[in-house]
């Protein structure tokens, strides 16, 4: 049995089944569209991201990472996608991006301990911190790709 199930929605709200109790949701139908297609400076070079405007007045934020990239994840990977859909009918802006190595980015995988730091970057960009201002360790031993795309 699934840990949900979509039991009615309205004009306004979702009802759905999460473990056993019935919770209904508040689904905003007024969302902006807009998505920006950018490029940010991560670690080790430009990081290719989108980023989903929600409303202007959001009370959260988020940032959804994709599956490893070695074996086929990038931003565009479906479950992402449909999870930055139902982030965005609840009004919030979301922001996904490729690791290092995967897509348009720039840089080489390194095996989870660089794509930490892509994490920490682009989290700066959803929700800047005072922690955001501190530069992060330069742990990482990927480098930059040197050949030409």
């Amino acid at each position: 049995m699934p840990w949900f199930s979509r039991i009615s929605e309205k004009n306004s709200s979702v009802s759905l089944r999460l473990r056993g109790a019935i919770r209904v949701f508040t689904v905003k139908r007024s969302v902006p569209h807009g998505i920006k297609s950018f490029f940010f400076n991560g670690p080790v070079g430009r990081l290719e991201a989108l980023l989903n405007q929600g409303q202007p007045r959001a009370t959260h934020a988020a940032l959804v990472c994709h599956p490893h990239p070695l074996f086929g994840g990038t931003m565009h990977n479906k479950v992402v996608y449909h999870a930055m859909k139902t982030l965005h009918s609840f009004g919030f802006p979301v922001l996904r991006f490729n690791f290092r190595g995967a897509g348009l980015s720039e840089g080489e995988h390194d095996q989870g301990r660089g794509e930490v730091e892509d994490v920490r970057t682009s989290s700066c960009k959803t929700a800047p911190s005072p922690s955001c201002s501190s530069a992060a360790p330069a742990t990482s031993t990927a480098r930059r790709k040197t050949s030409g795309r």
